[in-house]
């Protein structure tokens, strides 16, 4: 009944990568567009030559694994089972990569050709200097870990099962003393059997679970250290001295880093009904992050912006209902299977300041107490100025076309918060129907209860020249365009803050909810049991069509709530699958 074992695990692995792309090729072409520059006689030079690029990666990899641990499976009497396991493990991995880049390359030759990477250039069309891309890189990482753990769960007559386990993480990212190193981790839970109690008699719910857990788990950020760290690079064509080495810090030292932890509340209902008619889970949780990592802003003259620390905490709630059943059964049979899942984040705290500008950007996440870690807000917006087509905002509570004075005094208060920017409810429905060999599903998924910042022109790409939004045909051109519009006028010179207010504005915010057509997958089966001369024990011949499209939106614009930019690809497949 108990055993004990070590484990260990020993591996290298290499890998090689060439990524060429010819002289038709888009990444090429718009390289040597934008470097190319004319010479006062009008004649061309061009720092990237004509011709194509390829990038070579080389990556090496080695680790050891080891564990020992010791194993109890034992019958406590009459009706009590003890299961278990308790040790050490330990992890150590070393990666190293190294990438480089030739321009000019054919690949019919395997020749390229030399390019001056020190100096810079005019680039098109801003006119703004930089470096050819190197296409060089150096990398590596050291990752050594090592944990104790322990699992224990005693069963009394298979009706009631009470489990419980911990482990001892430990990193030297953390802290300065070894006691600020490790985080003890662990959780607990008890589980119901009550249909197999001698009081239950029902014939229609044969099973029916309840159970519950609780306990702690840990994260760590591998981008951060107690101590200084730095990365190291050599100076390019704009230094006094090219080639020298420098550093750059990456985070300052911070002795009171700790472990992100989660604790987490389960309760649980599982029941089944007989014949497979339904089966039903359920699963009611709350969770809570402590000592979350964030953004912390600081004086500039400590040399950084911010730095990163247990700055924050979160609360999430929701619940789990998973649904299976089959109706019909035999030489046709049809398999349901629904999952719908409600869920509500909260951040709790954080310490930081929150800027308008960081909420209102769709890059990245910045909590705010009360509100989901992702969520879209804002500008509040009074139309468009019926003389000049100008966006109108609302400054001290009026409505106002000083857009530097809306940009500045605006506060995170006078936000308009529409939602979170992640489903709140989300979920999945499967149909399966076997008409013998033949078998063919369908999955539909829904996400509900969520926002999106629709795109639209932004005029300040269109002064530097890039290609901007269809919206540009739906501006304000003359009074009374403002009746049917919300795209506001060109303007006859840039003005970012103007356009701080357009891109910003509550008439660029939808409903992002929607119903898809996942996934048709289709297939026809062979088995050796029905068919003794086949040569191999059950193949199978199959089809799969995903990103079908969207069923139904909330947003009447001809978006895609999540793929606004470039549509998720329909891909479609077809294998074989012989299991011998």
């Amino acid at each position: 009944w108990l055993k004990a074992e070590v484990l260990f695990q020993h591996w290298k692995n290499q890998s090689s990568g060439r990524n060429y792309r010819p002289t038709e090729s888009f990444e090429a072409r718009h390289l040597i567009n934008r470097f190319t520059q004319t010479n006062p006689d009008g004649t061309l030079f061009r720092p990237v030559p004509l011709g194509g690029f390829m990038d070579v990666r080389n990556s090496f990899a080695e680790g050891n694994y080891g564990r020992a641990q010791i194993r109890a499976d034992r019958k406590l009497g009459k009706f009590f089972q003890l299961n278990g396991i308790a040790g050490a493990e330990f992890k150590d991995v070393t990666t190293t990569l190294s990438a480089n880049r030739f321009y000019g390359y054919d690949n019919r030759f395997a020749v390229s050709l030399p390019v001056d990477l020190s100096s810079q250039f005019r680039i098109n069309p801003n006119n703004s200097l930089s470096a050819i891309p190197s296409g060089i890189d150096h990398d590596g990482m050291v990752d050594r870990f090592y944990s104790y753990f322990g699992n224990i769960s005693l069963s009394y007559d298979n009706r009631l099962v009470f489990t419980a386990s911990a482990r001892r993480d430990a990193s030297n990212l953390f802290g300065v003393e070894t006691n600020q190193r490790a985080v003890p981790l662990w959780s607990s839970g008890l589980s119901w059997i009550i249909s197999e109690e001698g009081f239950y008699n029902s014939s229609l719910l044969p099973f029916l679970r309840l159970r519950s857990t609780y306990g702690y788990n840990g994260n760590v950020d591998r981008t951060m250290s107690a101590f200084t760290t730095a990365n190291y690079f050599v100076t390019e064509g704009f230094a006094i001295n090219p080639g020298e080495r420098y550093a750059i810090i990456r985070n300052p030292p911070n002795r009171n880093l700790r472990w992100e932890k989660i604790s987490t509340v389960n309760l649980g209902l599982d029941m089944g009904m007989k014949n497979d008619l339904l089966d039903v889970g359920f699963e009611y949780y709350i969770k809570e992050g402590v000592d979350l990592i964030g953004d912390f802003p600081v004086a500039p003259s400590t040399g950084f912006n911010t730095i990163r620390g247990n700055f924050a905490d979160t609360r999430t709630k929701g619940w789990d209902l998973t649904l299976q059943s089959r109706p019909v059964k035999g030489k046709v049979s049809w398999d349901i299977n629904l999952f719908f899942s409600r869920a509500r984040e909260e951040v709790v705290n954080y310490e930081a300041p929150t800027q308008i500008v960081n909420l209102l950007s769709s890059f990245g996440v910045t909590p705010y107490p009360g509100k989901p870690l992702f969520s879209v807000f804002s500008m509040r917006s009074g139309g468009l100025d019926p003389d000049t087509g100008n966006p109108i905002g609302y400054l001290n509570g009026e409505p106002s076309t000083n857009f530097v004075g809306i940009r500045l005094q605006t506060l995170p208060e006078d936000l308009i918060f529409h939602g979170s920017a992640r489903p709140q409810t989300f979920g999945a429905l499967r149909n399966t129907v076997h008409i013998g060999n033949f078998n063919l599903s369908a999955n539909i998924s829904f996400r509900l209860d969520y926002y999106f910042r629709r795109q639209s022109v932004n005029y300040t790409d269109l002064f530097a020249g890039r290609i901007s939004h269809k919206d540009y045909s739906q501006r304000w051109t003359q009074p009374g365009d403002e009746q049917f519009t919300s795209i506001p006028s060109m303007p006859a010179t840039n003005n970012n803050f103007r356009q701080f207010i357009h891109t910003y504005s509550e008439t660029l915010v939808e409903r992002a909810d929607h119903i898809r057509l996942q996934d048709i997958r289709a297939g026809y089966s062979l088995s050796r049991s029905s068919n003794p001369w086949l040569p191999f024990r059950s193949a199978e011949l199959y089809t799969y069509i995903n990103n079908i499209g969207i069923l139904w939106k909330k947003t009447q614009f001809d978006v895609d709530p999540d793929f606004q930019n470039i549509p998720p690809p329909r891909s479609i497949a077809l294998g074989l699958r012989i299991d011998f």
